[in-house]
């Protein structure tokens, strides 16, 4: 299907609303119809994806104080998803830098969604994302080998499977968003937090994994703050060391290296290099700024490699 086809049908179904193509993602084609947002999976794997995702928000909706999405899936000429907008003002991990009051108000209600959505009883949600699993080291190995020395790729072996093999808690495994930032996120003009849409990567996954988002921001006041208030709202232990370590191996989940029905993604080296220097920078603990050595290494060894 054709985005032109699709929009063909929208405004033979819809003559009296306002149809607006938004995009192409990497999973749909979405348009604005009126009020609504409708994404037309690109496979019946997504739309599967889709079914998950409004199961999900229908079992946690009574749990948590903020909008979010309600979404219903739909078989017809083409087949969709459909919620209504959430409307409110967009943000960015620095927007609100300037303005001290609105950003506490922000990172505050970040925290209260995390503390209300992870307190909801997992055993009452059906609810697994496999694309935000992280990959086993043999399944990218023969990517990344190229690129890093004997030495180097058994290092980062032993740090990687260190992370992802540790043993979690019980109680640390959580319903989970998986990425709250402000591209699937509302704010009211006090900084409030109002909404919360995207749960397509949600499902039962470490509560750590949640907060690392933050972390990644790059905004340390911020993600300072939502620590806080999270740890007084949840009554949790905050573990900045595990959210370190996941988010320095975020790049090497199985959305970032396959395809919903499991085909390889085409990486160019530019990007596998990305993904290595970052973790590199962490399991070495270097500053960001050997980023730039690092890939000078990487493309030197991936010549001699070749």
């Amino acid at each position: 299907m054709t985005v032109d086809e699709i929009k063909s049908w929208l405004i033979e179904t819809y003559p009296n609303d306002k149809i607006k193509f938004l995009g192409r993602g990497s999973d749909s084609h979405a348009f604005r119809v009126g009020e609504y947002v409708y994404r037309f999976p690109h496979n019946d794997t997504v739309l599967h994806q889709y079914e998950i995702e409004m199961n999900l928000c229908n079992a946690i909706r009574k749990n948590i104080s903020v909008q979010i999405p309600e979404i219903s899936v739909h078989r017809d000429k083409f087949n969709y998803a459909k919620h209504k907008m959430i409307m409110g003002g967009r943000w960015h991990w620095h927007s609100l830098a300037l303005n001290p009051i609105k950003q506490m108000h922000l990172a505050d209600g970040i925290a209260r969604f995390f503390a209300e959505l992870h307190g909801v009883n997992v055993k009452q949600v059906v609810a697994k994302s496999e694309r935000v699993d992280y990959l086993p080291f043999d399944d990218i190995a023969n990517k990344i080998c190229p690129f890093l020395s004997k030495h180097q790729l058994q290092f980062f072996r032993k740090k990687y499977n260190d992370i992802v093999n540790k043993a979690v808690a019980s109680s640390d495994m959580v319903i989970c968003h998986m990425g709250v930032k402000g591209s699937n996120s509302v704010i009211d003009n006090h900084g409030n937090l109002i909404g919360v849409f995207d749960f397509g990567n949600a499902g039962e996954h470490e509560r750590w994994r949640d907060l690392s988002v933050v972390h990644m921001g790059g905004n340390k006041c911020l993600y300072r703050r939502v620590l806080r208030k999270y740890a007084k709202l949840s009554g949790v232990k905050i573990d900045c060391k595990r959210i370190n370590d996941l988010g320095a191996i975020e790049h090497f989940t199985h959305k970032r290296w396959f395809t919903d029905d499991g085909q390889p993604l085409n990486l160019g080296d530019k990007k596998i290099k990305k993904y290595l220097t970052k973790t590199l920078c962490h399991f070495y603990h270097l500053p960001a700024c050997f980023g730039r050595i690092l890939r000078i290494q990487m493309t030197v060894h991936k010549k001699l490699f070749v």
